[in-house]
């Protein structure tokens, strides 16, 4: 399956990412190799600003590959959304995933390609700029107003909260459907402003 496909195809739970993705291809406003997609690109924003990157979807090996590399315990919610991108940026918003070059010998962030933004140092080191309880599983972001951003976290009970960094809590939902019509909504709303 193309990377154009897998966005084509994404989930019920993803349907607001493919919705907001579907209206910029049928524009013909994308680049795509199989690794990752550019879509809507806002060159009055930046030259290389796109509204909306996506990296595909990883197997299970590759998730559990990282996993145990890492030291890591991947919450169910997450797993389902490698399995169908791994990482993704939306406007503001970002989902974190596993950089390719992690998986290498030794594990290095490459910054000579486009990669999405690591799950491990999210939950290594960004995870530390917040006010939380541990235990919580911290999986992306996005621009809450011109000041700050929030970020996302999965409880062990599966909830999935946003916070800011004070600890402030500023959403949470049951499942991950509610999360994305939610969120993707905000980031295009934020991004319109």
């Amino acid at each position: 399956m193309s990377i154009i496909e897998n966005i084509q195809n994404l989930p019920d739970f993803a349907l607001p990412i493919e919705n907001f993705a579907k209206a910029h291809l049928e524009a013909g406003n994308y680049s795509a190799n199989e690794e990752f997609a550019l879509i809507s690109n806002k060159k009055s924003v930046a030259p290389q600003y796109y509204q909306m990157v996506f990296w595909a979807g990883v197997t299970d090996e590759t998730i559990d590959l990282y996993a145990e590399k890492f030291d890591l315990q991947f919450p169910e919610q997450y797993r389902q959304i490698l399995k169908s991108f791994n990482g993704i940026n939306v406007v503001g918003l970002s989902i974190f995933g596993i950089p390719k070059s992690m998986l290498s010998d030794p594990p290095l962030l490459n910054s000579k390609t486009r990669q999405c933004l690591d799950i491990r140092a999210a939950n290594v080191h960004w995870i530390h700029d917040y006010k939380l309880e541990p235990n919580l599983f911290h999986f992306g972001s996005r621009h809450y107003s011109n000041e700050e951003n929030c970020g996302y976290f999965i409880s062990t009970e599966g909830t999935i909260y946003s916070f800011l960094k004070n600890g402030e809590s500023v959403g949470a939902w049951d499942n991950l459907e509610d999360f994305f019509h939610s969120e993707i909504s905000a980031t295009i709303e934020f991004g319109d402003d």
